[in-house]
């Protein structure tokens, strides 16, 4: 870390001695990255190697994804080697992780490192076996966590149908206090959206079941992004318009519900029902 300021400055002076300093970075990656000053000059660094380089970066942290992806610097590269790299980096860092999932689904930094490989990755036995591992003390924990509703929020746009079905599962246990909490709102709406036809069908009808359902979530601050995610569903649209109209008296007289009906006066594409009709 001494080092940094010296390297900073022949980096910044460029000229032929660029790509020595380059390489004196990276051959210091494995120090370096854990640090705040180090992990930014490694990054500048990145933007001036070479491929073959960046592939002898990924050697020299072998042994050290589990630690960087729990570092608020370090995981920053990380992401950059599964965004850059895909598969080619991918399997040696999922490797890594298994066996850690449960915890890191609720880091604040692996989260997003869960999240990337789900992405970007291949759904092999390892990454499946990660997915698994995330939800496999209580999903209820991993929706309502602040860290861990974007993990679940990943594997329902890029798990198998039987992680879908367990955080569906854990969703409709109590529909209503998903919808309005302020991060499992998060997983609603991306199951709402991202699940299949018949699958967002039945969770929508389990949210519209309680009695004022949708008029109450129109009115809360969390609850309103679920009841705009209900209207671009085509099969509970018309339905879910139905309960605005017949509350509308409440909603204008309330802050979110004034304002979801000012906004399907003025952009009717908001409800399915309208756009399908052609504005009608």
């Amino acid at each position: 870390i001494d080092l940094v300021p010296e390297l900073q400055a022949a980096l910044e002076l460029g000229g032929s001695a660029v790509e020595s300093t380059v390489a004196s970075i990276l051959d210091l990656v494995g120090e370096l990255v854990f640090h705040a000053e180090g992990c930014q000059l490694v990054h500048q660094a990145l933007e001036l190697a070479s491929t073959t380089q960046l592939r002898s970066l990924v050697v020299k942290l072998r042994g050290s994804f589990r630690k960087a992806a729990c570092c608020p610097h370090a995981h920053h590269l990380l992401l950059k080697l599964i965004h850059d790299f895909g598969a080619e980096v991918i399997a040696g860092i999922v490797s890594e992780l298994v066996g850690e999932g449960s915890n890191l689904a609720l880091d604040p930094f692996a989260c997003a490192v869960l999240c990337s490989l789900f992405e970007f990755g291949e759904k092999d036995s390892e990454t499946i076996a990660l997915m698994d591992e995330a939800l496999a003390s209580d999903v209820s924990i991993v929706c309502y966590h602040k860290h861990g509703h974007k993990v679940a929020v990943a594997i329902l746009h890029h798990g198998l149908p039987r992680h879908k079905s367990q955080i569906l599962a854990s969703l409709q246990s109590d529909a209503q206090r998903a919808s309005r909490h302020r991060v499992a709102v998060n997983v609603m709406v991306g199951a709402l959206s991202g699940c299949d036809e018949e699958d967002a069908k039945q969770l929508a009808i389990t949210i519209m079941a309680a009695p004022g359902a949708v008029k109450s979530l129109a009115c809360h601050c969390f609850g309103q992004t679920v009841v705009r995610a209900l209207l671009q569903l085509p099969d509970v649209s018309a339905q879910a318009l139905q309960y605005l109209e017949k509350s509308k008296a409440r909603l204008q007289r309330d802050r979110f519900g004034s304002l979801l009906l000012k906004e399907l006066d003025t952009h009717p594409s908001l409800a399915v029902v309208y756009a399908t009709r052609g504005g009608a």
